[in-house]
């Protein structure tokens, strides 16, 4: 700064993998940042990577399907992005699962939560149901989420399209660990949305009566 009270900023242009707009939405201490582009003219999304140095974002791929996206911050600093991603299946029910309204355009393709590093993207487990979403990993390689079990839930609504249990899910360390972070009394449903290096995770749980609340779990 040239004075006391005088600040500057640079602004960088994080430029897409593709002709359409890109979306940037975290950064890690090491200047990483990740999010999506848009492709073949905003119909096709995908998670991307822009590092330091590096002129373009890096298009991360997909599980076998179209879309994928990385949507909540992912501040480790352990080179691992969390986020979505389909694969080439379809849903067998033909939900209407949580990934799809953050896509442009409607697949019917199943869809999990993935991790990448090292130039590799790997789908994390789920409780048996097809569909999975994972929001963030620490630098202790725990990653959060929630997950589809293979069991029918009377809870859901035929409205939303949504006809599986899902619970919000822990996975790792290890490469196939997870472990449920059931409800708290009273709600039908759970979703982490993120995790610190204490392994305090945050979420929202689905009320029976259909209304959201937020919790925390230790």
């Amino acid at each position: 700064p040239s004075g006391a009270d005088e600040l500057h900023y640079y602004v960088t242009n994080l430029a897409p993998i593709g002709e359409a707009p890109a979306w940037a939405n975290s950064i890690n201490n090491f200047g990483w940042v990740a999010g999506q582009s848009r492709l073949t003219g905003g119909a096709v999304q995908r998670a991307t990577l822009w590092r330091p140095g590096s002129a373009t974002g890096r298009d991360l791929g997909t599980l076998g399907g179209i879309h994928s996206s990385v949507l909540w911050p992912v501040k480790n600093v352990r080179g691992v992005i969390s986020g979505i991603a389909e694969t080439g299946d379809l849903d067998p029910l033909g939900e209407r699962w949580s990934c799809s309204r953050f896509f442009p355009v409607r697949t019917g393709l199943v869809c999990r939560g993935f991790v990448w590093r090292d130039g590799k993207m790997r789908a994390l487990p789920t409780f048996g149901g097809p569909n999975g979403f994972a929001t963030g990993t620490n630098n202790f390689l725990q990653t959060v989420g929630w997950a589809e079990s293979a069991l029918l839930d009377p809870t859901c609504s035929a409205v939303d399209e949504q006809y599986r249990q899902f619970r919000a899910v822990l996975w790792g360390p290890g490469r196939n660990q997870l472990r449920q972070l059931p409800p708290l009394p009273g709600h039908a449903a759970s979703a982490a949305t993120a995790i610190n290096d204490r392994g305090q995770v945050v979420g929202v749980g689905k009320l029976i009566s259909e209304s959201y609340a937020g919790s925390k779990v230790t």
